[in-house]
């Protein structure tokens, strides 16, 4: 089942499908966020989330690995499935900032969230 991430503008950014077994930690949050999903290329770190270069190193790994493109001016185009821990991780990654409610924000088609369907 697929479900979809919007930015703050209610643009749809990502497709992602949860792979996970809704359990708390390791491999049972994993998503995969499929190919043709939108990144922010300009993330917004601010001093309060200093302990997050995470993001900024991931989004560095993606590009080192050639599995983005350049979309336009605001966005980078992911070329393949990708596969990340959380749907978290992957959320603060697309979006360029940090979310601590991916669960509440990644809906599905009928609107219902991660959270609603696998919690």
């Amino acid at each position: 089942m697929d479900f979809y991430l919007k930015n703050n503008k209610g643009m749809l950014i990502a497709t992602i499908s949860y792979i996970g077994t809704g359990e708390t930690k390791g491999k049972d949050n994993e998503v995969i966020v499929h190919k043709g999903s939108l990144m922010k290329r300009e993330p917004i770190i601010t001093k309060k989330w200093t302990d997050c270069n995470w993001i900024e190193r991931s989004r560095r790994d993606l590009l080192n690995k050639g599995v983005l493109q350049e979309y336009d001016q605001n966005y980078y185009e992911l070329q393949t499935d990708e596969v990340f821990s959380s749907p978290n991780r992957a959320a603060c990654i697309f979006l360029g900032y940090i979310t601590t409610k991916a669960w509440d924000e990644i809906v599905n088609s009928k609107g219902k969230s991660l959270r609603e369907v696998y919690k």
